[in-house]
């Protein structure tokens, strides 16, 4: 499902999801036409269609193209087309680089397919996810809530009658006492969630961080260009 999720989203075909992480494709050209965005200028105006939401431009209020400062006039989002419009004007906005911008829009697509692991993730990362446009954190939060409280009560309840009966042993203290942590830490998380609807990870989001370093980054040969570009739109923003 998720491989049909990626396929769909992204236009480019996968194999498995490691693989399609890490970077290999079934071609060498990896469907420039569809992730890439498409910039047309009229005179005063600059119209982009792009496969993927911009918030960055939206939050910025414009864009620079090709050294010209355009101001954002409108937008449309409608299923998986996305159109801006600008008009010149304006200054200081964030660069508007093609090639950047479409591994913008591939590790958009990552994301999105991905969202359901992010829940487990520090906030600081959910939020940075939000960067791309197609994250919301609060569902997934609950949603990782909710399967850590089901998967620790089920071990807890087990291990416990285990015990009872008298199967004892090391491994089911240790897993016992996972579960116990694993389920503490999910009641004070829903409670916090509950009163102020705070978004807050799992110690499980260790799993999940090597995986969203993956999905999202620019390119398997620049581990740290997604860390250096979530922070550039954000912090110019107006």
């Amino acid at each position: 499902m998720v491989r049909l999720i990626i396929n769909v989203s992204s236009g480019e075909p996968v194999g498995c999801l490691p693989l399609a992480l890490l970077g290999p494709r079934l071609k060498t050209e990896a469907r420039e036409d569809v992730m890439s965005d498409d910039f047309a200028a009229y005179g005063e105006s600059l119209t982009v269609r792009s496969p993927g939401p911009k918030a960055w431009w939206e939050r910025a209020g414009g864009i620079t193209h090709r050294g010209e400062s355009f101001i954002l006039a409108d937008f449309e989002h409608a299923g998986t087309s996305h159109l801006y419009r600008f008009r010149k004007g304006g200054e200081g906005f964030p660069e508007a680089d093609p090639t950047l911008e479409r591994e913008r829009n591939i590790a958009s697509d990552r994301s999105y397919a991905l969202a359901p692991l992010w829940g487990f993730l520090p906030r600081d990362l959910q939020t940075a996810l939000e960067f791309h446009g197609r994250y919301r954190p609060r569902p997934y939060v609950r949603l990782s809530i909710a399967f850590n409280l089901l998967l620790s009560a089920s071990v807890v309840i087990t291990d416990m009658w285990r015990i009872s009966v008298g199967v004892f042993g090391v491994w089911n203290v240790l897993r016992f006492a996972f579960a116990l942590v694993l389920f503490g830490e999910s009641v004070i998380r829903l409670l916090r969630h509950i009163q102020d609807g705070e978004i807050s990870g799992s110690f499980l989001g260790v799993f999940v961080k090597p995986v969203y370093f993956m999905a999202v980054k620019g390119g398997p040969d620049e581990p740290g260009k997604i860390r250096r570009f979530l922070k550039g739109p954000i912090g110019s923003s107006r």
